[in-house]
């Protein structure tokens, strides 16, 4: 029964009391006001554990809600977090690699010029060798 049965209930009782019982007995009226409160009464607490569940289900559902929003946001929150992150790790590593690049091939450059130098300098002993041995190939023929 919901609540307008009910109220319809308790008004005919209402109205039946008021008229004297419309010519019933007090016990028969007693026993009838009796079981039309207990059947009030039930669907009363009927209604109310409908509302109640129905209202605790609801909170349950928002509560859920909330829950998935919340960890949703939490979600994006961390990935916003490891993007700044990452990329300011990225930025780094790039920064230490160009410092990296730049020492080796200023490596390179000096160890390049040293080798031209050695080499050079090889190069000129061995001319100088082959011109003295051309000089007195030279003279040996004159």
């Amino acid at each position: 029964d919901g609540l307008p049965e009910i109220r319809r209930r308790l008004v005919a009782i209402r109205d039946a009391l008021r008229e004297g019982g419309a010519g019933l007995e007090a016990d028969g009226v007693r026993a009838l006001v009796a079981q039309e409160v207990r059947v009030a009464t039930e669907g009363i607490n009927a209604t109310v554990a409908d509302v109640v569940a129905e209202s605790f289900e609801q909170a349950l559902e928002r509560h859920e809600m909330q829950r998935r929003t919340s960890a949703a946001e939490l979600r994006e929150e961390l990935r916003e977090e490891l993007r700044a992150g990452l990329a300011g790790e990225v930025a780094r590593l790039r920064g230490e690699l160009s410092d990296r690049a730049d020492a080796a091939a200023r490596a390179v450059s000096v160890a390049t010029k040293a080798l031209r130098k050695d080499l050079s300098a090889e190069f000129d002993g061995t001319i100088q060798a082959i011109q003295a041995e051309l000089g007195r190939a030279a003279a040996t023929c004159r």
